[in-house]
């Protein structure tokens, strides 16, 4: 071998074994990279956010990783890397670019001992993309292998999510009870019993959900899942009422947190329980001492909004439970608590103006009867702030409630009767009373009405606009029927009424759970409505066949009515010979009226029939109208 043969030979063997270090350096960043990623996943709660660190890693797998199936594409390792990237892809979120990946290591490489763990993860992300029943086809062979896969565990967990993401709780339950009796050794068991708690939390098995919360305590696991089991035991054995143990659980979890949001959490839930147990001072005082600790944070909005829930559903003090709505708002409007308090301070603002109205209507026809004298200084009347304020989507104000006089307007006759109800009270001026301006009359008029409380169909809107917010916002249904009640049965004509009583039928089938109070109340719809839409629904809800009505039946009968003979503009009607005249008063197919008048009598409507000549020309109950100016003299009789 010749020493120039001998240096080329060196020199390929050096390039053969620098391309190979490259790619196996390539290739084992990535793994690395994914392996940092995926403890750091693993000691974050379930269901938690990554954090920056960990979506950094990803992306290094995902790069690292496509750098290998690109340039290396025909090396041993390129179903590892396809496993990597999809795996990686996952957690990113990019399920399609993953599924893409695995889908490619499965079919390019059937025979690869990766394909267990490439059909695990695309049953992963088949759940994430909402295909749980895709999913759980993927899972059941691996979770039911014999012998069992070293993914057997991982994937009858798996199956457990698919079920919950299906709404079947109790089948969830029992997945994760069989994956931890079948597999006693699983590094999984603290998570299994946390979900199987989480499902039997769901169906209100809550004796069940603080068992298995307390087992996945003393489970290996993170500390995180170890933290978030013994806070959702404390809450569910706040739900069943065993506030010693919960609050022995709390003060155990304050000793042994550091962590500042973690704390938070446990001193807002020590304050559910002493609300759940009825102990608002001690509650209140709570929350006040997290506000302090942890100023402008999210914890603090929730706080406060706690607060305002006090004050709003147990001390029904809707001002100041809008104040601390309005603080939560402060410490943190963007948070949920935050957002929450916006709507529940909203929500009192609309309530306060219809219970306003409501008050305005209750008042008047008290001052009326008890003939109350107006204030010295009244303020503007009641038009003027009714002018004033119109557009601006406030309430008037109509606390005052002054008894103006009603004078007549010129031309009408009579006088107001202080005991006629459709005067309200309003006392007429004296006979030999002259009104010189029509238009101060009629806004003293004005007035007089607006003084006399808001109208009617007002304060059947507010009535059950308050109904509507006691019930869906305050979650008072006792006070929401009796505004529907108060609608049905005092204003039964507004358009309010038919909605109140389905509204009342409604609230009793599905909040008071009482379905013979809701039957009978569906059944007042439609005795009472029975043309309305809440009828038909109620008689939907009652089994009763839909009402037909007897115009429509007619209608269907007889068929459409036939269109009317019309004339195009310019046409002249067809003529007819004398013979073909009808008889008088009788309507020819054109639609004019035929008769024996005179040739130059006054024509009338085409429509209306000639009078007779011996009917009076003008009504008897009927002045007649005065001649116009020029006309010439009636003739004598």
């Amino acid at each position: 071998m010749s020493k120039r043969t001998f240096i080329l030979l060196l020199a390929l063997l050096a390039s053969l074994s620098f391309h190979g270090c490259v790619y196996y350096n390539t290739f084992y960043h990535a793994q690395l990279a994914s392996e940092e990623a995926e403890a750091l996943r693993k000691e974050r709660p379930p269901g938690s956010q990554p954090s920056s660190t960990e979506m950094e890693l990803y992306e290094r797998v995902v790069e690292k990783a496509g750098r290998v199936v690109r340039k290396h594409s025909d090396t041993k390792w390129v179903d590892d890397a396809l496993l990597l990237m999809g795996t990686a892809l996952y957690h990113q979120g990019k399920y399609e670019s993953a599924e893409q990946r695995l889908t490619e290591l499965i079919t390019t490489y059937p025979e690869s001992d990766l394909r267990t763990e490439a059909e695990y993860m695309l049953a992963s992300v088949k759940l994430a993309k909402g295909s749980a029943v895709s999913a759980e086809q993927l899972l059941l062979a691996i979770a039911t292998a014999d012998p069992p896969h070293e993914l057997s565990d991982d994937a009858l967990i798996l199956i457990g999510e698919t079920l919950r993401a299906r709404g079947l709780y109790g089948e969830a339950a029992e997945a994760y009870v069989d994956a931890l009796g079948r597999f006693p050794d699983s590094d999984l068991r603290a998570r299994a019993h946390y979900f199987a708690a989480e499902n039997y939390m769901e169906i209100g098995d809550l004796p069940s959900a603080v068992r298995h919360f307390a087992e996945a305590a003393t489970e290996r696991g993170s500390t995180s899942i170890l933290f978030d089991a013994r806070m959702r035991m404390a809450e569910a054995g706040i739900e069943l009422g065993q506030f010693e143990t919960s609050l022995e659980v709390i003060d155990d979890l304050e000793a042994r947190t550091d962590d500042r949001d973690n704390l938070d959490e446990v001193l807002l839930l020590r304050g559910r329980a002493f609300e759940t147990m009825g102990d608002l001072p001690e509650a209140i005082e709570t929350y006040e001492g997290v506000v302090a600790a942890h100023a402008r944070s999210p914890a603090a909005a929730e706080a406060y909004y706690r607060i305002g829930l006090i004050q709003r559903d147990e001390m029904e003090d809707l001002e100041q439970a809008k104040e601390f709505f309005d603080k939560a708002r402060e410490e943190a409007a963007r948070s949920d608590a935050g957002q929450l308090a916006l709507e529940a301070s909203r929500d009192i603002e609309e309530l306060s103006r219809h219970l306003a109205v409501i008050a305005a209507s209750e008042e008047a026809p008290e001052a009326m009867a008890e003939g109350e004298a107006p204030a010295e200084d009244q303020g503007p009347s009641e038009r003027e702030r009714v002018e004033g304020e119109a557009g601006t989507g406030s309430i008037v104000d109509t606390t005052h409630t002054e008894m103006l006089p009603v004078t007549p307007l010129p031309g009408e006759a009579g006088e107001l009767s202080p005991t006629d109800p459709d005067t309200l009270g309003a006392v007429a001026p004296s006979s030999g009373e002259v009104v010189a301006d029509a238009a101060d009359t009629t806004r003293a008029a004005a007035d007089a009405l607006a003084d006399q409380g808001p109208a009617e169909d007002a304060v059947a809107d507010a009535r059950f606009h308050a109904a509507e917010l006691y019930l869906f916002s305050l979650g008072d249904h006792e006070k929401a029927l009796e505004q529907y009640r108060v609608v049905v049965e005092e204003h039964p004509e507004s358009a309010e009424a038919p909605s109140a009583a389905f509204a009342i039928a409604w609230t009793h089938e599905n909040v008071s759970a009482d379905s013979m109070a809701a039957a009978a109340a569906y059944r007042v719809v439609v005795d009472e409505y029975p043309m309305s839409d809440q009828a038909a629904a109620a008689r939907e809800w009652l089994g009763l066949p839909p009402l037909v009505v007897e115009e429509e039946v007619a209608a269907e009968e007889v068929g459409p009515p036939s269109p009317p003979d019309t004339l195009a503009a310019g046409d002249q009607p067809p003529s007819e010979s004398p013979g073909e005249l009808e008889a008088p008063g009788e309507t020819v197919p054109g639609g004019a009226v035929t008769g024996t008048e005179p040739d130059d009598a006054p024509s009338g409507p085409a429509d209306a029939p000639p009078e007779p000549d011996d009917a009076p020309s003008e009504s008897a109950d009927e002045p007649p109208e005065p001649e116009e100016a020029g006309s010439e003299e009636p003739s004598s009789p």
